[in-house]
């Protein structure tokens, strides 16, 4: 008797030393929600520095800025916290494991059977139980993080390349030691943080876009990402301009768009087989014309779009051709017996449906005379007998006389009448005589009248003279 009393004695003691190692381990339990808490705090100062992120409202390179600030924030949060779960949860288990290594097993000797079956269901039970306090913690560890990842927001900016932000926090996350804890891994992925398990298990939590609208990434079946947000951008960034929206673009495109903005095209040059300018009364003959032109960008010019229109006469000489840079094209006789121009003008398509255009002009004009002359008046024959005569559309300008004689320049009076010669290298007025009204014929017949005007005295030297 007195060996089953100090049997019972012994069992009791064993059961308040396992009493008191339960105790432990909700003191242990109540340290993980108090790490918890402290977890807690430390998101809210997270949260307050990512409000104070978003009051910013800063532009592109502010906003990947903060997500750097952020996502090292979070590596830190969950290096030490993993860090923190994974010592309580062993330090739990390992007192658990203590206390029921601790509760023996006795047997009688005789029959090879447990003496004190009771005692034998107590050590099931308490094993049991340590199991499911364990699995109690974990579910609650586990909680705790997904909750507190679920109130993260992400800072909100004018414009935010998530890829970009997507490369910066997964390389945060990367410094994350991996544990033993039933949380594996937490990445980043399509705009969620993802919380993966050791069971295979794993949790998205969304993250929020901002900007007033909601952004919608997808993964087709084939494996490609599209992009969706319908709310305007505020500001241009790169080939995106600002008022742009996006529906269901795939990243290829969202990349290409922005740093490979639409280069506008342009025609650079527009010319012809035709001589310009051209004296009046002068004919452009009839019969084929070549166009010439070039265009920038030409891989951004629709298809046979090309079109050739002749302006002054109000008629389309060619449509619907490709973009090779020149065509042959049978126009009418053209002649004018007046300074003027014709125009025609060359117009094509964008791939954006605008449309880009270059005119082509041919212009009649007068011809200016002017050189040396030791005559004090001029006739018909001397006017165009000066050593220079050239075709202009005005008279302002610069003239280069040779030494000697007379400086002489004629000009239609359809230019108006010149008053101010000055010496173009000194800027001292050069003395000239009140000008003499002639009426020329040019060459092709046609008659206007000139103003002829003559130094007051011969002139030694060279010289340039400035009219205006």
């Amino acid at each position: 008797m007195d060996a089953i009393r100090d049997f019972v004695n012994s069992v009791a003691n064993k059961l308040e030393e396992f009493k008191a190692s339960l105790n432990s381990s909700e003191r242990d339990i109540k340290q993980l929600k108090d790490a918890n808490t402290s977890i807690n705090v430390g998101l809210e100062a997270i949260k307050g520095e990512i409000k104070s992120v978003n009051e910013q409202k800063t532009l592109f390179s502010m906003a990947l800025g903060s997500f750097d600030v952020l996502s090292a924030k979070i590596a830190t949060f969950l290096r030490d916290s993993k860090a923190e779960i994974n010592e309580t949860i062993t330090s739990a288990t390992k007192r658990l494991d203590d206390a029921i290594a601790a509760i023996p097993i006795i047997r009688d000797g005789r029959d090879g059977k447990d003496a004190v079956v009771d005692y034998v269901k107590i050590d099931e039970k308490v094993a049991a139980r340590a199991k499911e306090l364990d699995e109690k913690l974990k579910k609650e560890i586990n909680r705790k993080i997904s909750d507190s990842f679920a109130k993260i927001e992400v800072p909100q900016a004018e414009k935010v390349d998530y890829n970009v932000v997507d490369f910066k926090v997964r390389a945060a996350m990367s410094q994350i030691p991996k544990s033993e804890t039933t949380v594996k891994d937490v990445s980043l992925k399509k705009k969620a943080l993802v919380i993966d398990y050791t069971d295979g298990k794993s949790k998205s939590i969304a993250l929020p876009t901002g900007g007033g609208g909601t952004a919608v990434y997808q993964t087709g079946g084939g494996g490609t990402e599209t992009y969706t947000n319908l709310t305007p951008t505020a500001v241009s960034i790169g080939g995106i301009p600002a008022g742009s929206t996006f529906d269901n673009m795939t990243m290829q495109e969202m990349w290409d768009a922005l740093l490979y903005p639409y280069q506008t095209p342009i025609f650079s040059s527009f010319t012809s087989s035709m001589s310009t300018p051209i004296e009046v009364g002068s004919t452009i003959p009839a019969g084929s014309v070549t166009f010439l032109w070039n265009t920038t960008n030409s891989s951004n010019i629709a298809a046979n779009s090309i079109k050739i229109d002749d302006i002054t006469a109000g008629n389309t000489l060619a449509s619907g051709l490709a973009n090779t840079g020149t065509t042959a094209i049978s126009i009418s006789e053209i002649t004018n017996v007046m300074a003027t121009s014709h125009q025609w003008k060359i117009t094509a398509t964008n791939t954006k449906g605008v449309f880009l255009s270059r005119t082509l002009n041919v212009y009649w004009q007068w011809k200016i005379y002017y050189g040396e002359s030791a005559l004090t008046d001029l006739i018909e024959a001397d006017v165009e007998a000066l050593r220079v005569g050239t075709l202009a559309a005005n008279v302002s300008g610069n003239y280069s006389f040779n030494a000697g004689e007379y400086k002489w320049i004629c000009y239609p009076t359809s230019f108006g009448l010149k008053t101010t010669f000055k010496n173009a290298s000194t800027n001292f007025d050069v003395a000239m005589q009140p000008a003499l009204t002639k009426s020329i014929t040019n060459s092709q017949g046609v008659s206007t009248n000139y103003y002829c005007h003559r130094t007051v005295n011969k002139l030694g030297g060279s010289i340039t003279i400035s009219i205006s």
